[in-house]
């Protein structure tokens, strides 16, 4: 039965071959020859009569602008195309069945093993654990660690693990998921899952570590790994809050803290074969901590600084005078990210910052506006369309100032009103932050109605 499908895969490759070409990495019965393809499993057990095909993983790394380091993005690919091809597959007929894969910048597809994924593993997992399970998000983890910090709790343990993803030992991960699930053909799929390989620059690389970023998959495997982790830390009685491979243990003193963090080390180390990152790990006053993208200074929470830097320069990204995109397309995409970003951001308790950002992205869209606009003439056709007075209309049109200067002026914010700029789809980052937090219309309202 399975050399007979295995036959009838081999042909299938070979007739889409001949169809749709070769590719840079050569002939597809080379690469099954030398095993770079991919390797037989056994199906779950819906599908015990067929076989999945699990192909390598084309892997490429992303510079992560903010502190130059680099992550990694890994998406099941196949040599006639490696953004993303064909997978194939033997149902329960027999028959070969093929299905398109694509793959993007956020997410990977990952052909069979996302089938595993249906198994969540909620019924052991920890209530200290917010990251990717359902009903449960990073704000959960962020109230989390505020509340414990007005207990008495003023230190933070906080913990940076060294290239999680990369390292995570398969071994000890293959063991701990084998407590859980009792599938012995589901957890063979995991493993050949693991141990696919990939390819970068072209060149086969086995993977003796890790687990793959950009698909459904590893953040499932990633939790299953830190449970033991988190069972650890409530076994001693530790307050922390942990959300995928970012965690933080809260403490009362320095002391202690430094206690828990090189036994912290120590356990990860030792059971699991992970590493700490030292020059990133220690402990801090909490108002010192960064959380998942948010501080807690005072009673409140904030928003990093790191997080308000990369929203501006994104924004100046999205709003560049270079861009030669539409108006229209340019602020459809702001607003898509304007709104993702306050959907998250938006926690935070501090509102002083808030106008302010608010006034320096109109800015920026009058920026954006008058570049548009180019010429004197065209300008002062626009300000006088809008209700600009004759006299400063003519002498913002025909000033020799930069597009910033301007984008300030009398004449520029008489005529590209707030009002106006609302009704073109710009989103003030003020109305979202209030509706996050007055839902009811505010505190004006609540008033006027008692």
């Amino acid at each position: 039965m399975i050399a007979g499908a295995e036959n009838r895969f081999k042909a299938q490759l070979k007739k889409d071959a001949d169809a749709d070409g070769v590719g840079e990495y050569g002939s597809i019965n080379a690469l099954l020859q030398n095993g770079l393809l991919g390797r037989w499993v056994p199906s779950i057990p819906n599908q015990r009569a067929g076989l999945f095909y699990i192909g390598y993983i084309f892997r490429v790394y992303l510079p992560k602008e903010a502190d130059n380091a680099e992550q990694v993005f890994a998406a099941y690919a196949w040599p006639e195309n490696p953004g993303g091809g064909t997978a194939y597959f033997i149902d329960q007929t027999g028959a070969v069945q093929r299905t398109r894969m694509e793959t993007t910048q956020y997410a990977g597809a990952e052909g069979a093993p996302t089938a595993g994924a249906a198994y969540t593993g909620e019924a052991f997992f920890s209530d200290h654990s917010h990251g990717f399970r359902p009903g449960r998000k990073a704000h959960d983890a962020v109230r989390y660690v505020q509340e414990t910090r007005r207990k008495g709790y003023r230190f933070a343990v906080d913990a940076d693990l060294s290239k999680f993803f990369d390292r995570v030992n398969h071994d000890v991960l293959m063991r701990l998921l084998a407590r859980h699930v009792k599938d012995p053909v589901l957890l063979r799929l995991i493993g050949k899952y693991l141990r696919a390989g990939v390819v970068i620059d072209g060149k086969f690389e086995a993977t003796t570590a890790g687990v793959p970023q950009g698909g459904p998959l590893s953040p499932l495997l990633a939790n299953v790994v830190l449970h033991e982790l988190d069972c650890e830390l409530e076994r001693r009685g530790h307050r922390f809050a942990r959300y995928a491979d970012d965690f933080v243990i809260l403490v009362k003193s320095h002391r202690a803290g430094e206690r828990v963090l090189r036994s912290v080390q120590h356990f990860l180390a030792k059971r699991l074969r992970l590493e700490l990152n030292e020059a990133k790990s220690g402990v801090v006053p909490i108002e010192g901590c960064e959380f998942l993208g948010f501080t807690f200074r005072g009673k409140q929470i904030r928003w990093s600084n790191k997080a308000e830097r990369e929203f501006k320069r994104r924004v100046r990204r999205l709003t560049s005078r270079s861009w030669g995109v539409s108006m229209e397309y340019r602020l459809a995409k702001l607003s898509e990210y304007v709104r993702g970003w306050m959907g998250y951001f938006g926690v935070s308790e501090y509102y002083t910052i808030v106008p302010t950002l608010d006034e320096w992205l109109r800015r920026r869209v009058r920026l954006c506006y008058w570049k548009m606009w180019k010429k004197p003439r065209r300008r002062i056709r626009q300000l006088l369309k809008l209700g600009v007075d004759k006299r400063h209309a003519i002498l913002t049109g025909l000033s020799r100032k930069g597009y910033w200067r301007l984008s300030r002026t009398l004449g520029t914010q008489s005529g590209i009103t707030n009002a106006w700029l609302a009704e073109q789809g710009v989103i003030s980052l003020k109305v979202l932050w209030v509706n996050i937090h007055y839902p009811d219309g505010g505190p004006r309202s609540r008033r006027q109605s008692q």
